[in-house]
């Protein structure tokens, strides 16, 4: 009986130090996300700098630009109205913000900006929706209503002075939602309301890749696995009813995970942390979820956020990349920083203890009424003490 309480014991003893200890699922407050300080302040976007790891940069609704050392504290830098999405350029130095109103660039880390949609610049009035950069070739800006235009990396310098609409008409109804360059392959993907577009000559003609994905899906984002290290032919689209997996390069996609099914997907992040880009986390408009294998399950990453809470924009951050950032109403860290109990853990625990404590009970009860019936029967086969 020992033995068997020795080997229950061993076992309940495996299962609190996997709970305790669980990447996602410290006893303690960092396995939870925490709130930052930026109180009520519907932030929509987040920004790393390429040169400084520990700055971040936010936006919020109203046009604010906010900057933090450690992604708790924020400060107040400077307005950009009706801003929608901040991007460092390729080299780090430059800042952009995009709006619904046009495109501003700041040099000095969104104290001051400068307007690049200017008359002479060759870009429209229009809503900005996203940027993406070719480091040889230049960069791309998207737009709700005139399609893509590519600055010239080598003729307009690192701002972009000049710029110029790609070969092709794009229909007025199609929303450039995201650009991804794929250095790697050496194309330029386009997520739009009605599905996905790849150029491979960087903008000179494109092509529709939507087998599988309906043109009402609205793909509002698209990650190649190559850009976190993974297989080249795998890319991961998000769209208005969840997330879509490509395993040929765009060619055929497959709805992955059932428990995104019908749910918009806001942003995509690919941890180049993890192995072959196997670990994916999205924002939704109800919290963000996380995968561990390529895109088929997925699940919740921690406690901390509000329920249903919609996540504009996911991003890794601080300076060994340790930390996970989540815009929604503020910034919420992962794992967060604080010290405060997390009560699910701890119940657990709690559970764990008493059943075995019960388990230690029942048993030394059994061994007590097995010695007392041995006894009896002893008693009852010796024979009478003679007087």
């Amino acid at each position: 009986m020992r033995t068997i309480q020795l080997y229950c014991f061993l076992l309940l003893l495996a299962m609190s130090v996997f709970i305790a200890c669980a990447p996602d699922a410290n006893l303690l407050g960092g396995g939870n996300w925490q709130a930052s300080d930026l109180t009520n302040q519907q932030i929509r976007t987040l920004a790393g700098d390429t040169r400084a790891s520990q700055t971040l940069y936010a936006g919020s609704q109203d046009g604010s630009v906010f900057s933090s050392s450690d992604g708790q504290h924020w400060r107040r830098r400077g307005m950009v109205a009706t801003l929608t999405r901040l991007v460092f350029g390729a080299d780090g130095k430059i800042l952009y913000a995009l709006a619904t109103t046009g495109i501003s660039a700041s040099s000095d880390g969104g104290l001051t900006w400068e307007r690049i949609n200017t008359p002479t610049s060759g870009l429209p009035e229009d809503s900005y929706t996203t940027l993406a950069f070719d480091k040889q070739n230049g960069m791309y800006v998207g737009t709700q209503h005139h399609g893509v235009f590519v600055s010239n990396a080598s003729v307009d310098g690192a701002i972009g002075t000049h710029w110029k609409a790609v070969i092709g008409v794009w229909p007025r109804e199609v929303v450039i939602n995201e650009l991804t360059f794929d250095s790697t392959q050496q194309q330029l993907w386009a997520a739009t309301n009605v599905g996905v577009y790849r150029s491979q000559n960087r903008g000179n003609s494109w092509e529709v890749l939507n087998n599988g994905l309906s043109p009402s899906d609205g793909v509002t984002t698209l990650q190649p696995a190559s850009l976190a290290g993974g297989n080249p032919d795998t890319l991961y689209a998000g769209t208005k009813r969840g997330v879509f997996r490509s395993s040929d390069a765009g060619m055929h996609w497959v709805e992955s995970g059932q428990l995104l099914h019908g749910v918009a997907i806001t942003s995509m992040l690919l941890d180049f942390r993890s192995t072959n880009a196997s670990t994916i986390y999205v924002g939704t408009l109800y919290g963000a979820f996380r995968s561990d294998d390529d895109g088929q399950n997925w699940h919740g990453i921690a406690g901390g956020l509000p329920q249903k809470t919609p996540v504009a924009v996911l991003l890794i951050g601080k300076g060994t990349s340790s930390q996970l950032y989540a815009a929604a109403n503020t910034v919420y860290l992962f794992p967060g920083t604080g010290s405060g109990i997390n009560p699910t853990r701890i119940i657990t625990l709690l559970l764990i203890l008493l059943f075995f404590v019960l388990l230690i009970f029942i048993t030394q009860r059994g061994t007590r009424r097995r010695k007392s019936m041995l006894k009896r029967q002893e008693e009852a086969v010796l024979p009478p003490a003679k007087s």
